[in-house]
């Protein structure tokens, strides 16, 4: 993992996220693998790249926009989720 990505994991994630018990170590694995693409992602990809449902992957990415560390656009087929850090 590079510097950049682990500083901003580290300064910008971290004080956003709840404890390990509230699955912590999935919500960075995620944050992880959109910084590695550098554009939006889908739901099917996170579930495939974290081995989770496509169900868990979108509870999941639910909880990291209600967090404000993503957002996401819908179209008509597909939800575009894309990095929001600050």
């Amino acid at each position: 993992m590079s510097d950049l990505t682990m500083s901003i994991i580290t300064d910008c994630v971290m004080p956003r996220l709840d404890s390990e018990a509230n699955g912590q170590s999935i919500k960075i694995k995620i944050i992880k693998y959109m910084i590695k693409k550098e554009s939006f992602t889908t739901t099917r990809e996170v579930a495939d790249e974290c081995d989770l449902s496509i169900y868990s992957a979108r509870r999941w990415l639910m909880s990291l926009e209600r967090a404000g560390l993503i957002t996401n656009h819908s179209t008509t087929r597909i939800t575009q989720w894309w990095l929001q850090i600050k």
